[in-house]
């Protein structure tokens, strides 16, 4: 026997239980759109557990969920002990549902220095490019690594975030662990001390001087440098072209609690009883030993 494509009609609404399954399996009372089949489909185990087929004898309700409203197609076919109907419900296939984590929107941060400095961004490679402005634009999952620097202060380092609630506030140290008194390698003691960002220096053979702080060379993020007004040299010329200023540096590393110093060399020559100085050039650091213990702040 050939097969056909069937739809039941509608039968009055008095007619018919109407039924639906649940999340768990099991089929409720409910009111959506439903396909009617005739007795033949009585005939079938369709039931699940806990529904019930409504309607007459020769009427059954089979209820499918919006949005799905599908034919029922019907094999038909002989066999030796009667009439044997199959039916399959065919219901569309809802669409893809993608599985992938939402993620979080783009967020502009902001920041916020105290005392006021500037901020960089920095790179894998170590370099840094400055910031522009008090904000930065991130993407969903990006993050990135701010610094705020300030020559004579130990550098602030965060983690800037997508998702970070609020401004990153940073606060650069003010470096002043130097403080106290010094043997320099000449035997030289001196007395440094800490007014703003500046160092100042004294001796007992000389007046107290003021170095000005310098952006250390290379900067490590917890060293300061000073620079000095300069030493006046003699070298001993026949008039005052002979006479030389020599500059010198402090270099405090916060980190480690350790001072150096370096000290400019010349060496000059005299041409037309005049003195010029014929080269220049760093000598090499000089370490200096602690004499008092560090302070504390």
């Amino acid at each position: 026997m050939g097969g056909f494509i069937a739809r039941g009609p509608p039968d009055p609404p008095a007619a018919a239980a109407w039924a639906t399954t649940s999340a768990d399996g099991r089929c409720a009372a409910t009111e959506p759109r439903a396909i009617r089949c005739s007795d033949a489909l009585v005939a079938m185990n369709l039931e699940q557990p806990g529904c019930e087929v409504g309607g007459s004898r020769n009427r059954a309700a089979l209820a499918v969920s919006e949005p799905a409203m599908g034919w029922i197609p019907i094999a038909a076919g002989a066999g030796v002990l009667g009439l044997t109907m199959v039916g399959v419900v065919a219901a569309r296939a809802p669409g893809p549902v993608s599985t992938a984590p939402a993620r979080a929107p783009a967020a502009e941060i902001e920041f916020t220095t105290a005392p006021e400095a500037p901020v960089a961004r920095l790179d894998p490679a170590g370099g840094a490019t400055p910031m522009t402005g008090h904000a930065l634009a991130l993407a969903a999952g990006e993050t990135a690594v701010l610094v705020a620097r300030l020559p004579g202060y130990v550098e602030d380092r965060q983690l800037a975030t997508a998702s970070h609630a609020g401004p990153l506030r940073f606060h650069p140290t003010l470096i002043r662990g130097y403080e106290g008194t010094w043997r320099r390698a000449d035997g030289t003691l001196v007395t440094l001390a800490a007014r703003g960002t500046t160092l100042v220096e004294t001796r007992a053979d000389a007046p107290a001087r003021d170095w000005a702080t310098i952006s250390p060379e290379p900067d490590t993020g917890t060293a300061a440098e000073y620079a000095s007004p300069g030493d006046i040299v003699d070298a001993g010329g026949p008039d005052i072209s002979c006479r030389f200023s020599l500059e010198a540096r402090y270099r405090y590393d916060a980190r480690a609690d350790t001072l150096e110093r370096r000290q400019e060399d010349l060496t000059p020559e005299v041409h037309g009883n005049k003195c010029v100085a014929a080269h220049r050039a760093w000598g090499p650091a000089q370490p200096l030993v602690r004499v008092t213990p560090a302070p504390r702040h």
